[in-house]
């Protein structure tokens, strides 16, 4: 799979969603967050922690993952939701870890 960075495109959605929503996104730090631009999974988001050893030679603590074209077909109501869900799930931004997915559908 290749993957290109998007920070330019994702980081500023996350920022506002991280504005909007402070009580449930309270510990995301939107600067650690690896923004990629990815293909061919069955979701337009996923979320991964950055693991050891990795997590010791860079600053991000998890990689967003956009995955055209089925993220950039979404309208951008449904973009901010599938981030937002995929933030939701971040249990513990500095230990990297991660709860199951919150919105159905």
């Amino acid at each position: 799979m290749s993957a290109t960075l998007c920070t330019e495109d994702v980081k500023p959605m996350v920022e506002q969603l991280c504005g909007e929503f402070p009580t449930n996104l309270s510990e995301v730090d939107p600067s650690r967050i690896l923004y990629v631009r990815g293909k061919g999974k069955r979701k337009p988001t996923s979320l991964t922690s950055v693991k050891n050893p990795w997590d010791l030679c860079t600053k991000f603590k998890f990689v967003l993952t956009v995955h055209g074209p089925k993220f950039d077909n979404l309208s951008e109501d449904k973009k901010a939701i599938a981030i937002f869900d995929e933030l939701l799930r971040i249990k513990d931004f500095e230990s990297g870890t991660l709860a199951g997915h919150t919105v159905v559908g």
